[in-house]
């Protein structure tokens, strides 16, 4: 509710009839008017400045009188980024299955928000099907990139060049070192037998020649140093489970998006039994909707996991600026 445009000073009673000011619903006394506290910004006044005599009252003035006392409301600052914030509409969104368009929908709309972090394992070549493209190049987020494939690893340099951030080649394995990579098949193979891993895994005779690609883990050489992702993308060929049981816990993570392909040798339950354990619990809406392909067949089967109690408005924003959001019955 506004306060009605007059301007009436803050005294409490005694100079005056307490009730006098009851045609504005509920007086004026100490400060208030129209049942509402006047503006904790407003300048003092004191005699000299207008004041009727005697009374130590204001006159009353309408909005355009031009002998109204001038009057300074002032306004609480407002949290900086991430919430000044400004996207750049010409940045397309690149997710395969539409993923980023939901998420951005979803959760970063109302209000919006830059200057998040996203961490992508299974970039690709950082540009076709990239869920992080639009939300760095558009939305100035902080993305953390890995890749297994040589050749997507080596495009991704040229197309997604570094300002903050990183991007870095790798596999998720259990036994490890490192895997060897057929460049014919774009398959991996393991040095070890039973190794499960983040990567579609071949049979292909190695050679001395053979490139190799290193074993890496999220919590040594991806979320270290971070306290707190936005997103957290999983999107591999192999098994989701190689890469979720190398996470640091103690970093926190609003939202998990996890490719989870049908296929022999993988752990799904696992994965999902760990995010239960770490207090995660999986969205109720389904991310496929989203998807827009000519065949739902060929929608990824994407599973979308959220922090317990997760909120994506700013505690402080929140509570600044409720009356601005949509949806909200709280003036």
């Amino acid at each position: 509710p506004q306060i009605p445009q007059y301007v009436i000073p803050q005294q409490p009673c005694g100079c005056c009839c307490c009730q006098c000011g009851a045609g504005l619903g509920g007086g004026y006394a100490a400060g208030m008017v129209g049942g509402y506290p006047l503006p904790g910004g407003m300048l003092p006044m004191t005699a000299g400045q207008g004041m009727l005599p005697q009374t130590g009252m204001l006159p009353m003035t309408g909005p355009n009188d031009p002998n109204a006392p001038q009057v300074t409301v002032v306004e609480p600052p407002k949290p900086a980024c991430p919430w000044t914030c400004q996207i750049d509409e010409n940045v397309p969104t690149r997710g395969e299955s539409n993923e980023d368009d939901a998420l951005y929908e979803i959760f970063y709309t109302n209000p919006l928000n830059c200057c998040g972090t996203i961490v992508e394992i299974g970039a690709g070549n950082g540009f076709q099907h990239s869920v992080s493209y639009f939300f760095e190049q558009g939305m100035n987020w902080t993305a953390y990139l890995t890749e297994a494939d040589p050749q997507l690893h080596g495009q991704m340099i040229s197309n997604r060049p570094r300002n903050k951030g990183f991007i870095r080649k790798g596999a998720y394995c259990k036994d490890g070192p490192e895997l060897f990579f057929d460049e014919e098949s774009r398959t991996f193979k393991s040095q070890t037998s039973g190794d499960f891993t983040s990567e579609k895994m071949g049979d292909f005779v190695v050679e001395l020649e053979t490139p190799t690609v290193p074993c890496i883990r999220l919590d040594r050489d991806v979320v270290a140093g971070l306290d707190h992702v936005n997103v957290f993308i999983i999107n591999v060929p192999g098994d989701p489970w190689a890469v979720i049981r190398t996470m640091d816990w103690d970093v926190m993570v609003d939202i998990w998006v996890l490719r989870m392909d049908d296929g022999s040798n993988v752990y799904h339950d696992t994965a999902r039994a760990s995010l239960r354990l770490h207090d995660y619990v999986p969205a109720a809406w389904d991310i496929k909707l989203w998807c827009d392909t000519p065949s739902p067949d060929d929608c990824k089967e994407n599973e979308v996991w959220l922090r317990k109690g997760f909120n994506p408005i700013h505690k402080e924003y929140l509570s600044m600026n409720r009356h601005l959001l949509r949806g909200s019955g709280t003036p």
